[in-house]
């Protein structure tokens, strides 16, 4: 997966929108190879009824969608849940992001984010 796109000096907003939408286009292709996998066209998913297989279907999107999780531990997912659902932050709270302060938004010490979505090694 290529890192997207992310201007120098852009705020931390933009490039938490960007790394997350990062993840909804990789979650979308995740869907379209899991029933294509299980032989349906865009014709035939769109007219497939909630049942066993519409489930079959989308726990394979999970299951494939949920790669880039996969290097974080459990209680970096936590965190990371946390911050995508937990009230808006202050503005200070939010400089930690991207890092700025030394700590990535999952309070790592590194600069790897979101399993290696951020363009930095």
């Amino acid at each position: 997966m290529a890192p997207p796109y992310e201007p120098p000096g852009a705020s931390p907003e933009m490039l938490l929108h960007h790394r997350l939408a990062v993840l909804r286009h990789h979650r979308a292709d995740a869907h379209a190879a899991a029933w294509q996998a299980a032989g349906h066209t865009v014709d035939t998913i769109r007219g497939l009824a909630d049942g066993p297989q519409r489930e079959r279907i989308e726990a394979e999107t999970n299951r494939r969608a949920s790669l880039p999780y996969a290097t974080l531990s459990a209680v970096e997912r936590s965190r990371l849940l946390s911050g995508l659902t937990g009230p808006p932050a202050s503005r200070s709270q939010r400089s930690n992001v991207t890092g700025t302060a030394g700590e990535d938004c999952l309070g790592r010490q590194d600069s790897v984010h979101l399993s290696g979505l951020d363009q930095r090694s």
